[in-house]
């Protein structure tokens, strides 16, 4: 059945294929792709900024 005006969308937060078309969109991985995980600090060192953000979303961010 072809129904005329009908449009179709899809919707992929990193494309249908290339290097990180199998990443999860969770709110760890959109931030850390962003860039801002940046100011979470090294390793073995306290974070340098509060990532409020996460934490409201559920995540854990503290040391």
């Amino acid at each position: 059945m072809r129904v005329t005006g009908l449009i179709t969308v899809s919707i992929s937060l990193f494309g249908e294929d290339g290097p990180q078309s199998k990443w999860p969109a969770t709110d760890f991985t959109l931030v850390a792709a962003s860039g801002k995980m940046i100011c979470n600090g090294e390793a073995n060192r306290q974070s340098e900024r509060d990532l409020w953000y996460l934490k409201e979303s559920g995540g854990d961010t503290s040391p």
